[in-house]
C-alpha cells in the first residue's frame, strides 16, 4: 500500500504526505476495508445461518434433543480439532464435520470482493480466537470469522478426503501386487532360451505326433523345465492379473469399502473433458444402483483397464454377461485416482483438488491484449511460431 501511494504521488508529481500521516492514513482505509469486509459477509448469512454460527460458540450450550444427529452437536471446538491418523472412525468424524458445516446453508464462499486470501486471513484469526472471546465482538465480525472458518474447514477436510481415497486406493493395490508377488517369487525360477525350449517341443510333436510325452518330449525337455515354464506364465500373464484381482477385491471388500463408500458418496465430482466423463457417470451409476449390472448398463470403455475385461464381466446362469459389482467398484476407483492426480477429475468445493479453470485468470479475455504486452509475446500465434 506504501508503494502504491508512493506511486501515486509520484505520477502526479505531488509531494508526499509524512511517513506518520501515511501511516495512520493506511490504517484508517485499511480499517474501513475490513469493516466492509465483514459487512458484506454477515450481510450475505440468512437468519438459519447465524443461528447455526452462534451455535458452535455458545459457553453452555443446550442439551441436545433426541432427534439431533452427533454432528447437529459439533461445536466450534470439535470443528477444529485435528483428525489424527486416518482410520474408518477418524473418516467418519470427518464426514459428520463437512455433514455439520453444509447444514449450516452458508452461501458459497466466491462472494463478489472477497479474495481467498482475505478469507484465510479471517479464518486464522477465528481458529486463534479462545470460544468465550467470541461473544465480545459485534454481530457482524463474529459471523464473518466463523463463515470464514467454515469455509476454509469445509475445503480443508474435503482435501482431506480426497488424499485419503488416493492414498487407500493405492495402497489396497500395492498390498495385493507385492503379496502376489512374494507367493509366486518364493517357487519362481524364470527359463532362459524360451524360444529354443518351444521350438524342440514342436519339433519332436511333428515328428512323434503319436508317441507318449513322458517317452518323446521328457528327453528333449525334461519336466522341471515345463513347470518352470508354466510358472513363469502364471507370473507375467492374466493367470497373473485374476490372483492380483482376487486378493485386491477381497481387501477392499471386507475393509476399505467401509471407509471410501461414504466419502465418495459425500463428494461430488465433475470433469472438464469429455473424454474423462466415463468415469463420472459410473460413480453416478455406483451411488444409485447397489446391484451387479449388466454391460449394457455402466460405461466399459475408459474405465476398465485393458487386459481385466475378463475379470470384470462374468456370464450369468442365462448365459447373460453381468458386470461384477466389487470388482467394478475397484476399476472405476483405480481410474479415479489416476483422474484425480491429474486434475481431470475435480472435486466441487474443494480447494486444492477444484476446478482446474479456476487456477486460470478469470479476466484474461478481457485484458489479452494486456497481458501478452508485459510477457512481450505477439498476440498472434503463427507470429510466434515463425519467431
Amino acid at each position: 500500500m506504501k508503494e502504491l501511494t508512493g506511486e501515486w504521488f509520484h505520477e502526479r508529481r505531488l509531494e508526499p504526505l509524512s511517513e506518520a500521516s501515511l501511516e495512520r492514513l493506511l490504517r484508517s482505509e485499511a480499517r474501513q476495508f475490513e469493516f466492509a469486509l465483514v459487512e458484506s459477509i454477515a450481510s450475505s448469512l440468512t437468519e438459519k445461518t447465524k443461528v447455526a454460527l452462534e451455535s458452535l460458540v455458545q459457553i453452555n450450550p443446550a442439551e441436545p434433543s433426541a432427534e439431533e444427529g452427533p454432528e447437529e452437536t459439533l461445536s466450534f471446538s470439535a470443528l477444529k480439532a485435528d483428525p489424527g491418523r486416518m482410520s474408518l472412525k477418524s473418516v467418519l468424524e470427518e464426514l459428520a464435520k463437512l455433514n455439520r458445516i453444509r447444514d449450516m446453508e452458508l452461501p458459497d464462499s466466491s462472494v463478489p470482493g472477497i479474495s481467498n486470501k482475505q478469507i484465510q486471513k479471517l479464518n486464522q484469526r477465528a481458529v486463534n480466537t479462545p470460544v468465550a472471546d467470541f461473544k465480545k465482538h459485534t454481530d457482524p465480525r463474529r459471523y464473518a470469522l466463523l463463515t470464514a472458518f467454515c469455509w476454509q474447514r469445509q475445503q480443508e477436510i474435503m482435501d482431506r478426503l480426497v488424499d485419503l481415497l488416493i492414498q487407500v486406493i493405492h495402497k489396497i493395490g500395492t498390498r495385493a501386487e507385492n503379496k502376489v508377488e512374494k507367493e509366486l517369487l518364493d517357487d519362481f525360477r524364470r527359463v532362459r532360451g524360451k524360444a529354443k525350449v518351444l521350438f524342440q517341443l514342436a519339433e519332436v510333436a511333428i515328428e512323434a505326433p503319436e508317441g507318449k510325452i513322458k517317452d518323446v518330449l521328457y528327453p528333449v525337455v525334461n519336466l522341471d523345465t515345463l513347470k518352470a515354464l508354466v510358472k513363469e506364465f502364471k507370473a507375467s500373464g492374466p493367470a497373473y492379473r485374476k490372483v492380483l484381482h482376487t486378493i485386491i477385491r477381497g481387501s477392499y471388500g471386507n475393509h476399505y469399502r467401509r471407509m471410501l463408500q461414504p466419502v465418495l458418496d459425500a463428494l461430488e465430482f465433475k470433469s472438464n473433458n469429455a473424454l474423462h466423463r466415463p468415469v463420472v457417470e459410473s460413480l453416478g451409476i455406483l451411488r444409485w444402483h447397489r446391484n451387479n449390472f449388466s454391460v449394457d448398463d455402466v460405461p466399459i470403455q475408459g474405465v476398465i483397464r485393458k487386459g481385466w475385461r475378463d475379470i470384470i464381466v462374468e456370464t450369468d446362469r442365462q448365459g447373460q454377461e453381468r458386470v461384477n459389482r466389487i470388482s467394478y467398484e475397484l476399476c472405476v476407483l483405480q481410474a479415479l485416482r489416476e483422474r484425480l492426480r491429474s486434475k481431470e477429475v475435480w472435486v466441487v468445493g474443494a480447494h486444492r483438488y477444484r476446478n482446474p479453470d479456476e487456477d486460470l485468470l478469470q479476466d484474461f479475455e478481457p485484458k489479452r491484449a494486456e497481458y501478452y504486452a508485459a510477457l512481450k509475446l505477439p498476440e498472434n500465434p503463427s507470429d510466434f511460431l515463425t519467431q
